[in-house]
């Protein structure tokens, strides 16, 4: 198992990095996925980029 972006543009978690996803669940905050990683890693993704605040040039 994997995890990549929407588009399928980006892998967010490599195995030769973090080792194989062994669970994943959502945060009690309902913002963020949680995923149990090769040995014992944890992981915890946002499920939306951060919000930038406008810059004042978009105001």
């Amino acid at each position: 198992m994997t995890a990549h972006t929407l588009d399928d543009q980006r892998v967010l978690l490599e195995r030769a990095t973090y080792g194989d996803i062994a669970s994943q669940g959502l945060a009690p905050d309902e913002m963020h996925v949680v995923f149990g990683v090769g040995s014992g890693k944890i992981v915890c993704l946002p499920l939306l980029p951060p919000q930038l605040p406008p810059s004042r040039t978009e105001m």
